[in-house]
């Protein structure tokens, strides 16, 4: 995720409140209690520097992974320059959190009991997944010109499709069946003679 070079998506004006709101208490505790290692600090600055457009620009991003090198100042210096360039600075900060370290995440005092800002995370993370599959698929559609190799490419995914509707069919039928017995035993006694009789 260091590289997120897509378009970051605008947030509305009630996410970024959400963000505005959390941020303050969630930087102390990243500060003073959340014992994050370097790597993550300096993917964070990669990160910034990343977006589209960037958040950070490269001198800023070359300053801050110099002071991510001397803990726990550089968290702090990464902290501040967050709060300094807004709403998407703290997205990209949550993301990674919640991505690279699930349990960091959780400690948050944001995080505790509702957090308001899971949704709109989960949102952001699926429309930038979204951004670079799309790109991904650009870009290998730009490399391989090859049309026998497309095409052979595009019978597989046709037949992987199939196959799963076609299993997906036998396990709806399968269920189906397994109920016609207790459906027969569930059928009053006289109801069953006059259906055997039809």
């Amino acid at each position: 995720m260091e590289n997120l070079n897509v378009p970051f998506p605008d947030l509305t004006e009630e996410q970024q409140d959400i963000f505005q709101r959390v941020f303050p208490a969630d930087a102390d505790y990243l500060e003073n209690h959340e014992k994050t290692n370097r790597s993550f600090w300096e993917s964070l600055v990669k990160c910034l520097a990343t977006t589209d457009p960037p958040i950070l620009k490269t001198e800023e991003k070359n300053n801050l992974l110099n002071s991510c090198s001397v803990l726990p100042g550089g968290c702090a210096a990464c902290l501040k320059a967050i709060e300094k360039k807004g709403v998407r600075a703290m997205a990209v900060l949550y993301l990674l959190l919640k991505t690279t370290n699930p349990a960091g995440y959780r400690q948050l005092p944001s995080s505790k009991g509702k957090d308001e800002k899971l949704k709109v995370l989960k949102r952001l993370e699926r429309n930038l997944m979204l951004s670079q599959e799309e790109e991904e698929a650009e870009n290998s559609s730009h490399e391989s010109t090859d049309e026998d190799t497309r095409g052979s490419d595009e019978e597989d995914l046709g037949r992987q499709k199939t196959k799963g509707r076609l299993l997906g069919v036998y396990r709806i039928r399968s269920v189906l069946d397994s109920f016609v017995p207790l459906i027969d035993k569930l059928r009053p006694t006289g109801m069953r003679k006059a259906a055997w009789k039809e």
